[in-house]
């Protein structure tokens, strides 16, 4: 696929929809998963097949993978969530 291709000029780690069959919803190889990454990407081709997959744990654990589109750029698509900051505010009412 393209985007394993541009993954592996980049130099990042990816796996394949063949790697995915193989984890068979195992939780704790989904957990190491969840736990090695900060953001999980997906091209838009197989991102429907990602849940059947792997099963729910992703999105318990907040780390659904992101749809990449056939005509967007991996590179641009690293770059902005590179870029992107999270953050938690808490507030207390009546303080």
């Amino acid at each position: 696929e393209k985007h394993i291709m541009e993954a592996t000029d980049l130099g990042l780690d990816y796996k394949s929809l063949d790697d995915l069959k193989a984890v068979n919803r195992d939780k704790k190889v989904i957990k190491k998963i969840n736990k090695s990454y900060d953001k999980l990407l997906a091209s838009a081709s197989i991102i429907r097949q990602v849940p059947r997959l792997l099963g729910p744990q992703l999105s318990r654990m907040g780390k659904f993978p992101l749809a990449i589109r056939a005509t967007e750029s991996l590179v641009d698509k690293v770059e902005q969530y590179k870029r992107n900051v999270k953050f938690a505010l808490k507030f207390k009412a009546g303080a």
